[in-house]
């Protein structure tokens, strides 16, 4: 097969080679004849036979391998990228899939679509690390649109280690101006982190931001409340309470969340308070 390839070879023999590759049963044999394939310019037809094939590869490595050539001389449209991320899907190793995904957000700038398919993709992966390694290469993209974010903070929650679930979205508030329905699912988040040191981190990250609205100010101090470490609640409401906003209902939420702290605690946080 590859001695059919040479610098003339039609596009149409291309394909006849990608299909013939098919019957051959060793993977590292099948990777090389289509990453021989990829240097030439392929239609979308000839890239879907090229996924076909390296869906059929039992080796994790030569799966990774091809994918990762696709993607470095093919140009890939968000419908080939979501082709492609399927048949990555079908690569057992968590860290192979990783791979793929770091030569893909290292290719180029990615579309919010290109970001949004990448997030839903991190649920495929089982190891915790790999899936925040890309989960925070994610949030560091240029182009993070409302719909990206969400995605994010949401796939974050999928994430099975409290550690790597604050990491994520650590990062996604250090590189997001969260505003609104965002601001919420960050809170809801952060919320959801079954360890109350984790959780009350990223809460503390959120008390750090700028212009909070009164409704997610309201949702926030709740979040805190629901803190279980009596230590964590007080520190962030020590936090909150020197520029709690001088509205009724935030005030409301924040002494209700006061509400069972230890005498000491609850001092301290009246203290803090500046009026």
């Amino acid at each position: 097969y590859k001695s059919v390839l040479s610098d003339n070879t039609s596009l149409a023999t291309v394909k006849l080679v990608v299909e013939g590759s098919q019957n051959i049963s060793s993977s590292y044999e099948k990777s090389g004849i289509l990453q021989a394939v990829l240097s030439y310019d392929l239609d979308d037809a000839s890239i879907e036979l090229v996924l076909d094939a390296v869906e059929d590869m039992s080796s994790s490595y030569e799966q990774s391998r091809v994918i990762s050539t696709l993607i470095k001389e093919q140009k890939l449209d968000e419908l080939s990228t979501e082709r492609l991320l399927e048949a990555a899907s079908e690569i057992s190793s968590d860290y192979e899939k990783s791979k793929v995904a770091s030569a893909l957000i290292g290719s180029r700038d990615l579309t919010s679509k290109e970001i949004i398919l990448l997030a839903e993709y991190s649920n495929d992966i089982s190891s915790s690390y790999e899936q925040s390694k890309l989960l925070q290469s994610l949030a560091r993209s240029e182009a993070m649109s409302e719909q990206a974010t969400e995605m994010i903070i949401l796939m974050a929650e999928e994430v099975s280690s409290s550690y790597e679930q604050s990491k994520i979205l650590m990062q996604v508030i250090l590189n997001s101006d969260l505003k609104g329905d965002n601001f919420d699912t960050m809170v809801e988040a952060a919320s959801g982190i079954s360890s109350s040191y984790e959780s009350s981190k990223v809460l503390m990250q959120l008390i750090k931001q700028d212009n909070i609205s009164n409704e997610n100010y309201v949702n926030l101090i709740n979040a805190v409340a629901d803190v279980s470490s009596n230590y964590e609640r007080a520190k962030l409401l020590t936090a909150i309470a020197p520029n709690l906003p001088d509205n009724k209902m935030i005030e409301e939420a924040f002494f209700e969340a006061a509400d069972g702290l230890s005498n000491t605690d609850y001092g301290t946080v009246m203290k803090a308070m500046r009026r």
